[in-house]
This record gives C-alpha cells, structure tokens and sequence, in this order.
C-alpha cells in the first residue's frame, strides 16, 4: 500500500484543464528594458502588442510607460540618468575590489564584503 504523501488527492469535481492554471507574476522591468520599449514604440514605431509579447509584458504597460514618455520629455533623460547611475556604481564597487585583491585581503563572503565597503568606503550593496 502507497504511504498516504505519495498518494494523490481525490478531487471531489472535475475541473476544466485551463482553470487550474495559475498566472505568476513576472519581474519588474529594467531600465534598459524601459528604455528599449519606449525606443521601439515611438522612434522605430513598432506595435505596442508586438512590443509586449516580445518583452513579456502587458499591452497596458507599453501604454503607460508610451504616454508617461510623451507626457514628460524628461522621463527618457530620468531613466538613462538611472542606468548610468547604477552602471557607475557597479564600476566603482568593481574599483574597489580589484583594490582588494592586489593588496591580498582575503574575501571569504559576500556579507564580509559588503561590511567592509559600507564601513571603509561608506557604499552601501
């Protein structure tokens, strides 16, 4: 005899295949990803439905990130500002890390890591 958490659960009704499924919610989208969605849309002038499928997203959201472009000429200037922003800080992060390792300091954690550049560099990871 099967052990009782082997066993599948009798299911009392039937239930059509599609009603089972379960959408999960996707990731946040990127800077790059914003950027490149509001390119494709205004300055290629591409679908907004072909745009989404391709990034995975909603309709909706290309609407909203199209008209939060065209509402505001500085959100473009906003979101590469963004993206050179963290691209600047991960160049300094690696900086210091290859400091680090010229001068022979033993990393052995990502938390030790991030103590050290918070107390000596004052970055926060």
């Amino acid at each position: 005899m099967k052990e009782a958490w082997c066993q599948k659960p009798e299911s009392s009704e039937r239930v059509a295949p599609g009603r089972r499924y379960q959408r999960r919610k996707r990731n946040q989208l990127r800077v790059l990803e914003k950027i490149q969605i509001v390119h494709q849309v205004l300055i290629q002038n591409d679908n907004q439905a072909a745009v989404a499928k391709e990034f995975r997203t909603s309709q909706c959201v290309v609407s909203r990130l199209i008209t939060a472009a065209m509402k505001k000429p500085a959100f473009l200037k906003e979101l590469i500002a963004e993206r050179d922003d963290a691209e600047q800080q991960r160049e300094h992060l690696a900086g210091i890390v290859d400091e680090m390792n010229q001068k022979d300091v033993f990393i052995d954690s990502l938390a030790m890591l991030s103590e050290k550049l918070a107390n000596e560099h004052g970055v926060k990871v």
